[in-house]
């Protein structure tokens, strides 16, 4: 998967949830959202039905959340002219468990904004999901996060000794600018489609800008006369 696939799959969630004002359902056969009931405020006696506003942000949160880890599935770590796939052993395990943490942030931060009186999106108020994607990136600290073959091509290695080190799990602040931007530029574009794509965008550049933030060494042994050396170059930059 790739972040094209992680825009398709979220402006389709988005236009389920907004299907008239996308034009690609009419008002009539658009699902009925998840209702509560509350007390009225004019009759204490009665109830009104009104929009579960928790339980359309929780949806909210783990879509991009999910969608998310799916991209970083196909994550390439490149040096030397040789890509090197992420290990599936992390990132099924270590890095499937850090992704709560993204969820709860995302959460957190569209309850705030939602809230009566809820702060204007700034990167301060998104630095929390910043740093659960560097948590969820911290993670992959440990040798073998990135599978080690094929090895680069020069220096001419014999063996990955371990091979790749992820030692930098990336700079928080590009995610909290992107998902800035994406919660407070398009409020006066009247086209949804067109807001829609736009706002992908933004929460996708920032992901991105992140990925090329982290940066380690690929160790391996290069021969040295009868012997053989650990020797280390540096990368930076995962890409999706």
């Amino acid at each position: 998967m790739s972040f094209e696939l992680f825009k398709t799959n979220m402006t389709t969630f988005f236009q389920n949830k907004n299907g008239s004002a996308s034009g690609v359902i009419p008002a009539e056969d658009m699902p009925v959202s998840d209702m509560i009931e509350i007390p009225d405020p004019q009759d204490p006696e009665k109830t009104i039905e009104v929009l579960d506003t928790d339980k359309e942000l929780r949806k909210l949160a783990r879509k991009i959340t999910d969608e998310y880890h799916l991209a970083i599935g196909t994550s390439i770590q490149q040096v030397g002219g040789t890509p090197r796939p992420i290990n599936p052993a992390i990132y099924n395990g270590a890095m499937n468990t850090a992704k709560e943490a993204i969820f709860l942030a995302i959460l957190g931060v569209l309850k705030v904004m939602h809230s009566d009186k809820g702060p204007k999106p700034s990167v301060p108020l998104m630095l929390p999901i910043g740093a659960a994607v560097v948590a969820y990136w911290a993670t992959a600290l440990v040798p073998g996060s990135f599978l080690p073959v094929p090895m680069p091509l020069t220096p001419p290695y014999t063996t990955p000794a371990p091979g790749v080190l992820v030692l930098f799990p990336g700079n928080p602040k590009p995610i909290a600018k992107g998902f800035k931007d994406a919660f407070s530029k398009y409020d006066n574009e009247r086209d949804f489609n067109i807001a829609l794509s736009k706002m992908l965008d933004d929460i996708i550049k920032g992901f991105e800008d992140h990925l090329a933030s982290v940066s380690g060494i690929y160790i391996g042994l290069v021969p040295a006369g009868p012997v053989l050396i650990p020797t280390p170059i540096s990368w930076k930059g995962i890409t999706v």
